[in-house]
């Protein structure tokens, strides 16, 4: 019997989706099974928990990096027209971890998770200082309770999508999921530069 975490090991195209929406794949990625002499194959697609995990820290550690830039942009343009250029970025670079071949080198799926985690940085910080700054000094408290239920709704309703579509599409699952990643960060970009310029 073959576990989850075997079934879903060695997918390149997962390692964005793993880091898509702040942790909503409940999962490893889809294994690829190498033929029988295919050295090079399994040279790619057996990489270690250590590997695995600075392979994908470039979208952490660029959202980290763009996040005050992000800030301090906030002061000078609309937070809306800055978080809809950054889900913009968020959305090519899912949408360019969809064509990684199945065997990349692990520069392109560095550069790829890069830019979703500038795109990431870009959203988040004037997001939130738009939520936050929406309403009276007085009900701060409150905006950040509302911020924060809706942060863990959201990933728990990502969650359950994602898993939803790993269990309806199977070894395909992982380039639908980043599509369908790619279609909600353009809609919200799309939401977001129609809000007032605040």
């Amino acid at each position: 019997m073959v576990s989850i975490a075997d079934r879903y090991r060695n997918d390149w195209r997962t390692l964005g989706a793993r880091c898509g929406g702040s942790a909503v794949l409940p999962s490893a990625p889809p294994r690829r099974n190498g033929t029988p002499g295919d050295d090079r194959k399994e040279v790619f697609t057996r990489l270690s928990a250590v590997e695995t995990g600075f392979l994908v820290t470039p979208w952490p550690f660029m959202t980290a990096v763009t996040a005050p830039i992000a800030g301090r942009l906030t002061i000078r343009y609309p937070a809306s027209v800055i978080c809809s250029i950054g889900l913009v970025l968020l959305a090519a670079g899912l949408l360019l971890t969809v064509f990684l071949p199945t065997i990349p080198v692990k520069w392109d799926v560095v550069w790829r998770l890069a830019l979703c985690g500038i795109g990431f940085g870009l959203f988040q910080t004037p997001n939130n200082t738009a939520m936050m700054t929406a309403g009276p000094t007085g009900r701060s408290g409150a905006a950040s309770g509302i911020n924060a239920a809706a942060r863990f709704v959201v990933w728990s309703l990502g969650s359950a999508l994602v898993a939803l579509i790993f269990g309806l599409s199977g070894d395909h699952g992982t380039v639908f999921w980043l599509l369908a990643g790619t279609g909600f960060a353009l809609m919200g970009a799309a939401a977001s530069s129609a809000r007032r310029f605040r």
